[in-house]
Parts: structure tokens; C-alpha cells; sequence
């Protein structure tokens, strides 16, 4: 995603199928996904070192799931996405809720 965002075209990666190249909108999107995955992926390691003592990262999962699950609500209602895709995706998101509600209630 960086390399998308960041060199489009330019990318080392482009050659090879590895980058999306887009307009400054596409970019600009990217690049601001790309930003929250790599803070993402920071914050998951530092949890992952003591979990039951940073349990309380949990919580900002569910607002996460429940505005992807609204995106792609958003995306069926532009025929951006299918109602298959909007059926399989909410169903395989529900137990992963439902998984990080227990233990948020279970580890207070």
C-alpha cells in the first residue's frame, strides 16, 4: 500500500503486478489506509506481548468491525459489492464480534 501510495507508477514493485497505480484520489485513499495499517499492525504487537494486561485493546475492535460492516453495506447499496459478498462477509464477521464481546465481558 505504500508503494502505491507513495510512488504509484514509480514503485519497484509495479512491474511485477505488485502496485495499484490510480489517480491522486486513489492515492490519497491509500495512503491513508496504509498509514492506519502500519499503526495497526504497531499496536497489535505491543498488545500481543502481555495480552490479558492490555486487554482493553479489544474495545477499539468493535467499532472497527461494526464501520467495515457499514462500508460494505454502503459499497452493496453503490453495486459496488454483491449481496453475496455482503451476506458472506457480515456471517464471517459476526462470530469474530461475538468472540471479542466474550472475552472483553470475560476478562474485565
Amino acid at each position: 500500500m505504500f508503494f502505491s501510495a507513495l510512488l504509484s507508477s514509480f514503485s519497484p514493485l509495479a512491474g511485477i503486478g505488485m502496485t495499484v497505480v490510480g489517480d491522486e484520489s486513489y492515492q490519497y485513499a491509500i495512503s491513508i489506509a496504509a498509514t492506519f495499517m502500519f499503526i495497526w499492525t504497531f499496536i497489535l504487537l505491543w498488545a500481543d506481548r502481555k495480552p490479558i494486561d492490555r486487554k482493553e485493546i479489544l474495545i477499539f475492535l468493535v467499532p472497527i468491525i461494526i464501520g467495515l460492516r457499514l462500508s460494505v453495506f454502503l459499497g452493496y447499496s453503490n453495486g459496488i459489492f454483491s449481496l453475496e459478498s455482503l451476506v458472506r462477509d457480515s456471517v464471517l464477521s459476526i462470530p469474530y464480534l461475538g468472540f471479542i464481546l466474550y472475552t472483553i465481558y470475560k476478562f474485565k
